[in-house]
């Protein structure tokens, strides 16, 4: 589980990092393209963040059934 949360953390991390700026210097450029592939790129990332943070959700509630 906290494999996860160390998973998730970098996820934001590269969403941050990488592509926030690409899309603030888009829209302050006026580089719709530029900023809509990076929006997208944002998009993707934060939809596998949520898948991730429903796993966790499962396997912190689900978890003890299966350890026995």
């Amino acid at each position: 589980m906290s494999g996860l949360g160390v998973l998730m953390a970098a996820i934001f991390g590269v969403i941050y990092f990488l592509h926030y700026p690409r899309l603030k210097a888009g829209v302050a450029a006026q580089d719709w393209p530029g900023a809509g592939a990076a929006m997208n790129r944002i998009r993707l990332l934060v939809a596998s963040n949520l898948g991730l943070g429903a796993l966790t959700v499962v396997v912190a509630t689900l978890g003890a059934h299966f350890v026995r």
